[in-house]
């Protein structure tokens, strides 16, 4: 996509999963990458914990819902958050036939073991790296500091306030002015 857009550097943000897949990005091509955001992950090995919104999202049946609130009605009986559910159903699309996923989330589902796994590297992004954690969260640990030291040595964290680790559906306003001071 880099190449097809034309570009050269870019900046590049990820939150957890995606947090993960922008760290390893960045330290096997830190050529491309200008500046990089991580939010709320480290480069450690996770447990595997998401277990109840797979099957939540699994449970969804694609094929008998009619509109979002039946979907989000399924979701509640796994996910008692209001805006978690709100969050995760903004990967549910419509075509022709009607709702899909616009997520992989048999490929997730399957794979789940591999999200957690700890940055696949020894490689180092030294650009400026803000990690971004939820102040309500435990996926930014002081025992992270060595590892994400080693790999980005660049790095500044900021917390966002009464947050947890969906921050950027909790907390919108304020991961974006985090994200302007960064890049700014």
């Amino acid at each position: 996509l880099i190449d097809e857009e034309g570009l050269d550097r870019i900046y590049l943000m990820g939150h957890s999963m995606g947090g993960k897949t922008a760290m390893n990005f960045a330290v096997e091509y830190p050529e491309r990458v200008d500046r990089l955001i991580v939010a709320d992950i480290a480069p450690r090995y996770y447990e595997v914990h998401h277990q109840t919104i797979l099957e939540g999202l699994n449970s969804i049946k694609l094929d008998q819902i009619k509109s979002r609130k039946e979907a989000d009605d399924q979701l509640a009986k796994y996910i008692d958050e209001v805006g978690i559910r709100q969050f995760l159903l903004k990967s549910l699309g419509r075509n022709s036939e009607g709702f899909v996923w616009k997520i992989n989330l048999p490929v997730i589902t399957e794979n789940i073991e591999e999200v957690g796994e700890e940055l696949d590297s020894d490689g180092k992004y030294e650009g400026p790296t803000l990690f971004l954690g939820g102040s309500n969260s435990n996926y930014i640990r002081q025992e992270d500091l060595p590892d994400i030291l080693e790999h980005f040595p660049n790095y500044q964290i900021e917390f966002v306030q009464d947050a947890g680790h969906w921050l950027h559906a909790e907390k919108p306003e304020a991961v974006i002015q985090e994200v302007r001071r960064f890049l700014n």
